[in-house]
């Protein structure tokens, strides 16, 4: 039997995983359950701690994986804001993509959208394409930084470089999610004056 005591965590009949003991470990999630921002901000906010424990301390090289999902979902639940947000402007009842993780259907969907509310012309949403481009191309729907196979045995991330700069994937992709959060911000501040 192992000790309760010990920093080894084991599995025991006495505590529920919900258990709030409060102090510096307690999140709530309550308030914020439904509310994308709270998740968008905590994924970013992951993605970024991480990125720059691995930056600091490399023999950390195996959470690369989860960074890079972190970063991709990121910006999937940005572009999903974006065009919930668009089509609430345009009074388009179209279906929403929620089941939907090809970044590069809801990159398009935000490019027509954004367009269609004459808001599509800015060198940051060219550069930002470029980007979304190169994530969608390694991971299409986000399954292969979460997977190291796919369901017929082929390897996930075939398209991705052997190796990444996270410090540079922090920067690039940072540069993206601030972006795209400008956006959102743009749009919610529309939706509350229409």
């Amino acid at each position: 039997m192992v000790d309760e005591n010990e920093s080894y965590p084991w599995p025991r009949a006495t505590r529920s995983l919900w258990t709030c003991g409060g102090g510096f470990g307690h999140v709530t999630l309550g308030e914020t359950w439904h509310r994308s921002g709270a998740y968008i901000r905590g994924y970013e906010q992951a993605a970024e701690i991480l990125s720059d424990h691995v930056v600091s301390n490399p023999a950390s090289r195996t959470l690369g994986y989860p960074i890079l999902f972190l970063w991709r979902h990121t910006v999937e639940l940005q572009l999903k804001e974006i065009i919930r947000s668009t089509r609430a402007l345009l009074i388009d009842d179209s279906k929403f993509p929620d089941d939907e993780h090809r970044l590069s259907k809801l990159w398009t969907d935000v490019r027509t959208d954004l367009s269609r509310l004459g808001l599509n012309e800015s060198d940051e949403l060219s550069f930002t394409e470029v980007t979304i481009k190169e994530l969608a191309s390694a991971d299409p729907r986000s399954i292969d930084a979460r997977y190291s196979e796919h369901r017929d045995g082929q390897p996930t991330l075939r398209a991705a470089p052997g190796a990444i700069d996270l410090k540079n994937v922090r920067d690039i992709l940072g540069g993206v999610v601030n972006f795209l959060g400008c956006v959102i911000e743009d749009l919610s501040q529309r939706l509350d004056h229409d």
